[in-house]
């Protein structure tokens, strides 16, 4: 995309995905559906760490296939398709885990890991289809709108759920939390039709791969040339460990507030609701912030915040403090993801977004399984989830000292490279 307008209408389609998907995210992997694996589908000590063990599995299993299906997408022009057979995946998933009761364990591990899967798989073609929607220099401030637009639709699910929760989790009230899980599929299934009908405008990648196999010959191909990548290398790695530590932080949000603090599953609904609204404000901030001062100098200051808030939060023992620290988690969660995305869209080599997308989504997927089976496991092995939430502290300094060797190519006098050297002038001309 060369012209730096903006089309509203193709902004609006693009933005309303995370609007869809958004309820997905807040009532499926952070305050539904985990009481229900942890409480009823397998209540005990084991619980944390199964629930850690699904999500993560289901996680990498994605982001196996991410990076083959990103190149595929690229060698023939065409993100939608793989987008709508993904997040269909997912919303029927959602809708079956409607089904699952006490003892369930292996209906949960299936129907979720399904939604899950597709999940994951639908947001590397959404995130790559950023480059279709928004020039380069604008492209966090539209990754924020997408994200803020995203955490209204998470606060649009919390309200029309909030009722069918007000009783909390239980056997005996089931049959209103499976309720909330059709609301959530059909939300996504509504709100995701614009972003299924959009044009795309770019051809086919020269010489990309045409198919599944061609694809991952092509992921090899530049797994061992990483070298001639090495600004995408450290930033991908630097994502890995920041992202371990975000996943565990939203998975196991209501868990800990329930089994460290006590809480009701109801307060803690409440508690989201509100932070919908900051986590909103965060994202669309954060955007406009990162095209002016930098993608990197933001990222920086967001993962440093990340690990002084989970280093306060294992001490946190009244709701006040859990609900300031899940203040903080929520402002930070939109705006760290929404310059994530942003910032690789701006380093990713041209016409190899999918393909990078795709390898965005192996280091999340990855590190969706190690950070929450770190928390998961040191605190089923502990009985303390208090030591849970420390463990996460290293993994932010990692991605932290990691981003320090990213260079923003957007404060370079030419633009900057695009992963491999060459800036956009270069890549013009050579096609």
């Amino acid at each position: 995309m060369d012209s730096t307008r903006l089309s509203k209408g193709r902004v609006a389609a693009w933005a309303l995905y995370d609007f869809a998907n958004s309820p997905y995210s807040t009532i499926m992997t952070t305050v539904g559906f985990p009481l229900v694996f942890t409480q009823i589908v397998a209540p005990g000590r084991s619980g944390p760490l199964l629930w850690g063990l699904l999500y993560g599995v289901s996680q990498v299993a994605a982001g196996v296939l991410a990076p083959g299906l990103g190149a595929w997408s690229d060698g023939v022009g065409r993100r939608r398709p793989f987008l709508v057979a993904f997040a269909l995946t997912a919303i029927g998933g959602t809708a079956l885990c409607a089904l699952v009761g006490p003892g369930d364990l292996w209906m949960a591990v299936f129907f979720f890991g399904l939604a899950n899967m597709g999940f994951a798989c639908a947001n590397v073609f959404y995130n790559a289809l950023l480059v279709e929607v928004a020039p380069r220099e604008k492209r966090d401030t539209v990754s924020g709108i997408g994200w803020g637009t995203g955490y209204i639709g998470g606060l649009l699910a919390l309200v029309l759920c909030e009722p069918l929760y007000r009783d909390g989790v239980a056997a005996g009230t089931l049959g209103k939390v499976h309720a909330s899980f059709l609301v959530v599929a059909g939300i996504f299934l509504l709100f995701s039709l614009p972003i299924f009908f959009l044009r795309e405008r770019s051809g086919p990648a020269p010489g990309g791969a045409k198919g599944l196999g061609e694809a991952y010959a092509r992921v090899w191909r530049t797994l061992k040339e990483i070298r001639r990548y090495a600004n995408l290398f450290h930033y991908l790695l630097a994502n890995f460990f920041f992202n371990d530590g975000i996943h565990a932080v939203i998975l196991f949000a209501s868990v800990f507030g329930t089994k460290a603090l006590g809480l009701e599953a109801h307060k803690i609904y409440l508690l989201f609701i509100a932070l919908q609204i900051v986590g909103a404000a965060g994202a669309f901030a954060a955007g406009w912030l990162a095209d002016r001062v930098g993608s990197r100098r933001m990222l920086l200051i967001l993962v440093g915040s990340w690990a002084v808030l989970v280093g306060t939060m294992a001490s946190v023992q009244t709701f006040a403090g859990f609900a300031a620290a899940g203040a903080g988690a929520g402002l930070l969660l939109g705006a760290t993801q929404s310059v994530a995305r942003g910032f690789l869209s701006k380093i990713a080599p041209k016409e190899q977004e999918g393909e990078f997308f795709g390898f965005f989504g192996l280091c999340g997927k990855f590190s969706s399984f190690i950070g929450p089976v770190i928390f998961g496991g040191v605190s089923s092995l502990t009985g303390n989830m208090r030591l849970g939430a420390l463990s996460l502290v290293p993994l932010f300094l990692v991605g932290f000292f990691l981003l320090l060797k990213v260079e923003d190519p957007s404060k370079k006098p030419d633009g900057g490279e695009r992963g491999n050297g060459e800036t956009e002038v270069q890549k013009d001309e050579a096609n």
